[in-house]
């Protein structure tokens, strides 16, 4: 596996944020990093979440932001951890 230093450093981030919250704020699961969305930006404050959520809410998110002019990082473990 060749990594980039943009890969690698975008599976730290994620997994930090998922070591600061430990569990998803809006279904209560314990986070794993390779279940876990992280969803940030500039204006964008960081929302850390477990992938079902992610998934029931990511269009109508990505409408919003989009709307608002705003360009949201995504980095989902599914990806990053695969």
């Amino acid at each position: 596996m060749s990594d980039t230093m943009q890969e690698m450093a975008d599976r730290e981030i994620l997994r930090y944020a998922v070591q600061r919250e430990m569990f998803c704020p809006a279904s209560g699961k314990i986070l794993d990093v390779k279940t876990a969305v992280l969803l940030m930006g500039e204006d964008i404050r960081p929302r850390i979440m477990h992938a079902e959520i992610w998934d029931s809410i990511a269009e109508e998110a990505m409408v919003a932001m989009a709307n608002l002019d705003l360009t949201p990082e995504v980095y989902d473990g599914r990806v990053l951890f695969a």
